[in-house]
């Protein structure tokens, strides 16, 4: 079986590569982008199994980001990750439609029961 493919959106360089790291370790198969614009355009030319998007982004912002990546319909597991504090955000980005709101550093274990096994089956879509 493949690799899940998880996309990571975050605009500070340093995070990204983290992000990076931990999720190709893990053994998921993992591409990035520095802003949600070009989040949307990934995911209209690449099927993802999951995003992890960060809740501060130039643009559009975290939760206008979940809102719009889920209205494409293509995957069903977008997880936010914050280097500020969660409860002023949390309610926005759950009602967008996230899995979760995540403190940084990210708990690597925490990130894979929300996107699920690297190696298994990809999880079938929810609109």
């Amino acid at each position: 079986m493949a690799a899940r493919k998880i996309l990571v959106v975050d605009d500070e360089p340093l995070a990204r590569r983290a992000t990076i790291r931990l999720l190709t370790e893990a053994g998921y198969q993992v591409s990035a982008v520095a802003t949600a614009e070009k989040a949307l355009r990934a995911c209209l030319r690449e099927q993802f199994d999951g995003v992890v998007l960060d809740a501060r982004l130039p643009g559009i912002d975290g939760a206008e980001a979940v809102r719009l990546l889920r209205s494409q319909g293509r995957f069903s597991r977008v997880v936010v990750a914050s280097s500020y504090g969660v409860g002023s955000i949390e309610a926005a980005v759950l009602s967008a439609g996230a899995l979760a709101l995540l403190r940084k550093p990210l708990d690597i274990g925490r990130l894979i029961a929300l996107l699920g096994d690297p190696i298994e089956a990809p999880v079938a879509c929810q609109a």
